[in-house]
């Protein structure tokens, strides 16, 4: 029997991705930062909780350097902050694919 599932619908992943964007480009508020061990090089990381979704963000170190600049170097200064996520291509390990883009929300 066909099923209707989508593999994230079975496999759920807790990262926020691309495709998770969808066509716009929504706006997030950081509920949390924490810092984590991530991936097989073992890397400490920030990550972003949002009030508006279950998933979070790995900050690469220019995403990081983005709300360094503009909110401050330490993290808690970045909590109820609302920013912008992008999807454009950009260079990850000599490669070109899809990456998280911040963007501070403008008014």
């Amino acid at each position: 029997m066909p099923t209707n599932a989508k593999i994230d619908d079975i496999y759920p992943n807790r990262y926020l991705k691309c495709d998770d964007l969808g066509e716009g480009e929504p706006i997030y508020t950081i509920k949390d930062v924490t810092d984590e061990i991530i991936g097989e090089k073992k890397e400490r990381k920030f990550v972003l909780e949002f009030q508006e979704s279950p998933k979070v963000l790995i900050l690469n170190k220019t995403n990081c350097g983005v709300l360094s600049d503009l909110y401050g170097k330490s993290p808690n200064g970045w909590i109820s902050k609302k920013i912008q996520l992008l999807a454009e291509p950009v260079s990850f390990q000599g490669k070109t694919t899809m990456g998280n883009i911040v963007r501070i929300e403008r008014r």
